[in-house]
């Protein structure tokens, strides 16, 4: 899904040094441009995860002229990928809230008929639903989720950690639960 961001028209003109600056001011932000494009990328690292913000410059909006008039495309818009767990879309939405928030932006993707003010359950409800519907068209049954990426991590440097102490590889169900953040201990228990 890809959320485009817009400005009211009646509005000065949205800054790109300060977007940029916004975003440089993120952790784990990577700024990159070409002639096309402006590609911010930012990071989970605890969760081996990248998304991406991009500043174009030419609109990417399909269906432009079926828009309200009354906002202008700031080019700015942020891809959200279809299989992705609800806690990496809300910290991605979130970044994109505090976004909309300081540039007075509004939003806009081809599942809404107009323009609208940047609302999170709405965006979470319709993110959900194309998941839903990519998943059960593509009989796709499970989601990338970030406790996956935590526990292997968590399992190996606990494993690491066993292993240094004791001269051997300890297997997982066999680890320490209280070595592990508490959902985490709750995957080992129900794993």
């Amino acid at each position: 899904m890809i959320i485009h961001f817009f400005r009211e028209r009646i509005k000065e003109r949205i800054n790109y040094s300060e977007v940029i600056d916004f975003f440089s001011d993120l952790p784990n932000c990577i700024i990159t441009s070409d002639n096309d494009q402006v590609d911010i990328e930012l990071s989970e690292p605890s969760f081996d995860f990248k998304y991406h913000f991009y500043i174009t410059k030419r609109t990417r909006v399909k269906s432009m002229f079926k828009l309200s008039p009354e906002y202008v495309n700031t080019n700015i818009l942020i891809e959200i990928p279809v299989l992705l767990s609800k806690f990496l879309v809300r910290k991605m939405l979130k970044v994109a809230y505090e976004l909309s928030k300081r540039f007075d932006l509004y939003v806009y993707h081809e599942k809404i008929s107009d323009i609208t003010e940047f609302k999170m359950l709405d965006l979470l409800a319709y993110i959900d639903k194309e998941t839903s519907d990519y998943m059960i068209s593509n009989k796709v049954d499970t989601v990338m989720s970030p406790y996956d990426v935590l526990y292997d991590k968590e399992t190996d440097e606990v494993g690491d950690e066993l292993a240094t102490e004791s001269g051997t590889t300890a297997p997982v169900d066999k680890i320490n639960e209280d070595k592990f953040c508490p959902r985490c201990a709750e995957i080992v228990k129900n794993k």
